[in-house]
């Protein structure tokens, strides 16, 4: 099942310093690499959480092929509710099925910033999609 939504144009970022954005990227790769070829668990998904409520200045986030189970992804939804700066999150081969896709849509349905979510290769199933479907009308 492969599943690729493009919302809406995302919202313009403002714009930093030049010293100061080198050292914000910097840190999103910090950050990023932390969590890269690793399984999510509970000590990940916090910091994941944490990165997604404090920074302005993540824009991407690839969370695809980490094992990441309904749980958790409600964690990153709550999280995604008061996001403003993420535009494209991978979420695909991961374990998430109905109630994850529940918790995706509520925060869809608040975040106007998210224009390009990847939900491919997970066990969503018909009821998951029409909570997402529902999410974008």
């Amino acid at each position: 099942f492969f599943f690729l939504m493009i919302r809406r144009p995302p919202r313009s970022t403002p714009l930093y310093s030049s010293a100061a954005s080198d050292v914000y990227k910097r840190q999103e790769i910090k950050d990023r690499n932390a969590i890269d070829n690793q399984e999510i668990r509970n000590a990940n998904i916090g910091m994941i959480e944490i990165m997604l409520r404090s920074t302005k200045l993540i824009t991407r986030l690839y969370l695809n092929n980490k094992n990441i189970e309904d749980k958790y992804i409600k964690v990153i939804g709550e999280a995604l509710k008061n996001n403003t700066s993420l535009i494209d999150l991978n979420l695909g081969k991961n374990n998430i099925r109905c109630e994850g896709a529940k918790a995706i849509s509520e925060a869809l349905k608040v975040n106007m910033t998210l224009a390009i979510l990847f939900l491919n290769d997970n066990k969503i199933g018909k009821e998951g999609a029409k909570y997402i479907a529902e999410a974008l009308n």
